[in-house]
């Protein structure tokens, strides 16, 4: 009987320690995760290029500009929102395009998907983007002049 109560006393501590543990987490805000996602990514569209956008804290305190969205140039930036791992982009021009769309962050920041559409008055264009952290190529040694 002794045991029993032991067991269950020592039973109901750890679970007491599992359970409190876990309420000190806490999510991170918008602005600490536009932080952890502001850098170069490569992004690989389905079907489509490949090639690099630049990801920046915009003006608001959860927007950002995506410098390069859709290959448009490193000058044109699209606008969009974070919410939590959640990003929208906003309706918008850009190069003559009407674009718009969603994507989700990774918990982990590694990757972004991005859905979005592109309207250039003569149809639209659904496009699926996946964007991983930029990893810039390996240098290769020079090669060693021979001394005489």
């Amino acid at each position: 009987m002794k045991i029993t109560k032991i067991t269950t006393i020592l039973m109901f501590f750890a679970l007491s320690m599992f359970l409190f543990s876990c309420e000190g987490d806490v999510a991170e805000t918008d602005a600490e995760i536009i932080e952890n996602i502001s850098t170069k990514w490569t992004v690989v569209e389905t079907g489509g290029p490949t090639y690099d956008v630049t990801i920046s804290a915009g003006s608001g305190s959860n927007e950002i500009k995506i410098y390069n969205f859709n290959g448009y140039g490193n000058s044109i930036a699209a606008v969009a929102t974070v919410s939590g791992l959640n990003i929208t982009i906003k309706n918008q021009t850009l190069n003559s395009e009407t674009v718009y769309g969603s994507g989700t962050i990774a918990g982990d920041y590694s990757s972004i998907s991005l859905t979005y559409s592109v309207d250039d008055t003569g149809g639209v264009e659904n496009v699926s983007a996946s964007l991983t952290k930029y990893v810039a190529p390996a240098k290769t040694p020079e090669k060693a002049e021979e001394v005489q």
